[in-house]
């Protein structure tokens, strides 16, 4: 039998102590697969909007003091990802997910219920 799934996260951070920092996420991952007894196979992608700011100054030896203030946000919003996982009982299972493209990740996951 076919299955969809969407995830979704919105983060959105402020840090202040030596320097101001801020992050504001969205990641959304859409995933279509088959399930085939107890194998889940998918394909699927990653949206990832980040925006991170950071300032402050840094006390340099030598130098003295040297302030900073930087924007940071990702290339290519999108990448790819397959994945499996297997159910071994209902209380033990594992997955595993790949993104590649110009952004690569792994996600291990293996899980015990008790």
């Amino acid at each position: 039998r076919w299955f969809g799934s969407v995830t979704a996260v919105y983060t959105e951070t402020s840090l202040g102590s030596d320097f101001d920092s801020s992050v504001e996420a969205v990641a959304v991952q859409p995933r279509i697969g088959l399930v085939r007894g107890p194998w889940q196979y998918w394909v699927g992608g990653m949206y990832l909007d980040a925006e991170e700011k950071h300032s402050g100054t840094i006390d340099l030896p030598f130098l003295g003091p040297v302030p900073f203030d930087v924007e940071l946000r990702e290339k290519d919003q999108w990448n790819f990802a397959v994945g499996a996982r297997h159910e071994f009982s209902k209380k033990f299972d594992a997955t595993l997910e790949v993104g590649f493209g110009d952004r690569d990740s792994t996600l291990l996951y293996v899980g015990y219920r008790f």
